[in-house]
């Protein structure tokens, strides 16, 4: 979630939690000024993190000092009761925006595990489809029939594999690469390279020449 939410957020539930102790005025006067508010720095740390709960805190405490602490109107401490009641209040904020950031940190940390476990688990059951394909093709191959067969049960089994949508297979002939077996390719690909592939022509080329696999 971007920051501007996030902060938005907090300030709307600050501004919840200064609304509801203005209707809770007339019966409650000047007494706890800033009660109301731990529930909105909560929510904010909950759903925003630190930053915009401390922002929450910070507005929060001077709205209320405005509308609800001696002298009304005015953002100051006129006592040292004012004093300590905001230190109470500012250590009471930080405990909760403390708690609230661990356990964010903590759910996150968690759904950062549930995700790798799942794309570990992936992992697995793809290399384990690709190792019983390998055996269904090994079986096969003592069945075939002839070059022709053995040649696309390969090609079938390297697509599926790699998760591939098309492949072809080229055996050297005559000094040169030609396609003997190929899934998905349109004509025009097997017409170019139907003279066969000499070195440096293409990737096919290159790993003939150099008697290596070439990864593009």
């Amino acid at each position: 979630t971007s920051l501007l939410p996030r902060y938005a957020l907090a300030l709307a539930a600050t501004a919840v939690a200064v609304l509801v102790r203005w209707l809770l005025d007339p019966w409650m006067g000047e007494a706890m000024p800033l009660v109301t508010l731990y529930g909105a720095v909560a929510f904010a740390v909950w759903r925003g993190g630190y930053a915009p709960a401390i922002a929450s805190t910070v507005t929060g405490y001077a709205a209320c000092n405005l509308l609800f602490m001696a002298p009304r109107g005015s953002l100051a401490l006129g006592t040292a009761g004012d004093l300590f009641g905001l230190l109470l209040y500012l250590v009471t904020c930080s405990i909760v925006i403390g708690f609230g950031a661990a356990t964010q940190a903590a759910r996150r940390r968690a759904v950062e595990g549930q995700e790798a476990l799942r794309a570990s688990e992936q992992r697995l059951a793809v290399e384990l489809a690709a190792v019983k394909r390998m055996q269904q093709v090994s079986a096969r191959l003592v069945q075939a029939s002839g070059m022709p067969e053995l040649l696309r049960e390969i090609l079938e089994a390297a697509i599926e594999i790699t998760g591939a949508d098309m492949g072809n297979i080229q055996l050297v002939q005559d000094g040169r690469l030609r396609i003997a077996s190929h899934r998905g390719f349109e004509r025009s690909f097997l017409e170019h390279f139907g003279g066969g592939v000499h070195e440096g022509r293409a990737a096919c080329g290159t790993a003939m020449a150099s008697g290596r696999r070439v990864v593009v």
